[in-house]
């Protein structure tokens, strides 16, 4: 109750210097053409490619291309994937209606707890192909949010109002918070924050609703002191290995436990938020301030493990 509390407080703070209602964001759903995909590539199973590219690629290049994903931007349809895809049609079927039918209400909602967000842009439902289950990332040099049914399907998320808190809060974020270069740290502050976020307008949510899976968990608080000095020692590097062993990897064989750079990250907000610092105040935060903060919040991390 406090912690709406805190973040009902900020909103009614805020409500008096925001202007009138912003149009809501637009809804793209890319599922129809991918089940006209799905219908010519099974009909003509050794044609899948040009099925993928006449049905899926083609009438929306502009978006797919421009997509952080390689496969996803290529165009390229492994065949490999159809049989593994039809065995989650129906959950993708549900996970396509359940995003329509939840989005308007979390939007709405985030728009009044952040009445100083200024994002409404587009949200695309469609499948990635195993990239994500939800991003946010600029297309087309506009912030948009991007939500893969397939990975809700293969990942059983069939409540997704914390993603669709945690992407809405990137693109939130990303209004008051820029860093050169794209360092580590940066992604660990933005991560981690916005799973605090989700945490805080989703009151009660478990981890595993906040993505973090209790095992991955688990096995970082075992290996603390370990973790937070590797990763300290690499907070200001760039697009490095160390980026995708926190944040990308799934690989069970490397010394990070899977998404261990999320719920760090989170540890290291919590740890400045029992200092005193609200969300909004962490929120608008610049890099200077973060990136010293951050050095601090882990470094009490690690002592506290």
């Amino acid at each position: 109750m406090q912690r709406f509390g805190l973040l009902l407080a900020f909103a009614l703070a805020s409500m008096s210097g925001s202007t009138a209602a912003a149009k809501p964001s637009r809804v793209h759903n890319l599922m129809p053409d991918y089940w006209r995909f799905v219908a010519e590539a099974k009909r003509h199973t050794d044609a899948a490619q040009a099925a993928w590219t006449r049905y899926y690629f083609a009438p929306n290049r502009a978006l797919l291309s421009d997509i952080q994903c390689p496969l996803l931007a290529s165009g390229r349809f492994p065949a490999d994937r159809l049989a593994a895809l039809d065995k989650l049609a129906p959950a993708m079927r549900q996970a396509t209606r359940t995003l329509r039918a939840k989005l308007p209400a979390a939007l709405a909602r985030f728009d009044h707890i952040f009445p100083d967000n200024r994002w409404h842009g587009d949200v695309h439902i469609l499948v990635s192909l195993g990239c994500f289950d939800g991003r946010a990332q600029t297309i087309g040099g506009t912030p948009a949010m991007l939500l893969g049914t397939d990975v809700l399907a293969m990942t059983g998320n069939t409540a997704p109002t914390v993603l669709l808190s945690h992407e809405a809060f990137h693109l939130y974020h990303r209004q008051f918070f820029k860093s050169e270069g794209d360092p580590l740290w940066a992604d660990l502050w933005s991560e981690g924050l916005a799973t605090y976020a989700s945490g805080e307008v989703n009151p009660g949510s478990s981890p595993e609703a906040l993505l973090l899976p209790r095992a991955m968990t688990e096995a970082v608080d075992r290996d603390r002191a370990r973790l937070v000095a590797d990763l300290t020692s690499h907070l200001d590097d760039s697009k490095t290995r160390a980026e995708t062993l926190y944040f990308t990897t799934d690989d069970r064989t490397e010394p990070v436990p899977p998404r261990a750079g999320y719920y760090l990250g989170l540890l290291a907000v919590r740890e400045l938020a029992s200092k005193g610092y609200s969300l909004a105040e962490m929120a608008h935060w610049n890099a200077a301030t973060t990136r010293e903060r951050v050095r601090q919040a882990l470094a009490a991390v690690g002592a506290n493990s």
